[in-house]
């Protein structure tokens, strides 16, 4: 229809030998692309903006992400050494609408919503061994059940003492309330 759905930019920086640095920067409203069982999700404007490096061994690092759409805010940043092992993970997200609504979520056959969720996961190696992760979901529902709330969170470390060894430790604590099986 000539309409411009997405707009701004990619950049790509570097040589095979050295780093290659990266950012993207796009927004527009990309409901028309979108089947209808999402348009809540994504909404009328969706934005990426990331930062990043790639090293010559592989190791990544992203500096800076901000992904929002019409239900979702996810910010953080992450760094992963040659071998894809984590050295730092600072993201926080969140999923929902004014007023608790469901929202589809677009995957699953558009059978699985939610009324809201939080992420928040934090490590980095350069302080110490600590991982902590907490995900919240309010109202699941899906073919099989429902669940009014789910709470996941992890304290733990994850260790890289060896080349070859690497090491995940955590307590984990799940709860569940007003769970609904609709078999």
């Amino acid at each position: 229809d000539g309409v411009s759905r997405l707009n701004g930019q990619v950049v790509l920086k570097g040589k095979t030998n050295a780093d290659r640095d990266f950012s993207i920067d796009l927004n527009g409203d990309i409901s028309t692309l979108i089947p209808s069982e999402y348009q809540q999700f994504f909404g009328s404007k969706t934005a990426i903006k990331a930062n990043g490096q790639r090293s010559p061994t592989g190791a990544i690092v992203l500096s800076d992400l901000d992904l929002k759409t019409g239900a979702l805010s996810l910010q953080g940043a992450l760094s992963l050494d040659a071998k894809s092992w984590p050295k730092r993970i600072a993201v926080s997200g969140e999923i929902g609408l004014p007023g608790d609504a469901p929202i589809i979520l677009p995957f699953s056959n558009a059978t699985t919503s939610v009324s809201g969720a939080t992420l928040n996961i934090a490590y980095d190696a350069n302080v110490s061994d600590d991982l902590n992760a907490q995900i919240n979901v309010a109202n699941f529902a899906s073919s099989l059940l429902a669940v009014k709330d789910i709470r996941l969170h992890a304290n733990g470390a994850l260790a890289d003492t060896l080349e070859s060894v690497k090491k995940v430790q955590a307590d984990i604590t799940f709860a569940s309330a007003g769970l609904d099986f609709t078999d």
